[in-house]
């Protein structure tokens, strides 16, 4: 259930990465994506 959630975070987390111009909410998304892998890892 947790890698589910990850994934499911992961993809959430790119999409708003691709989307959003503001720099410094890139730079927020992509540390929350990179926490949600690094979860992920434990979870499989």
């Amino acid at each position: 259930m947790g890698a589910t959630i990850e994934n499911s975070d992961i993809i959430y987390l790119q999409e708003y990465i691709n989307t959003t111009e503001n720099t410094s909410l890139t730079a927020v998304f992509e540390s929350l994506e990179c926490g949600s892998r690094n979860h992920l890892r434990k979870f499989v």
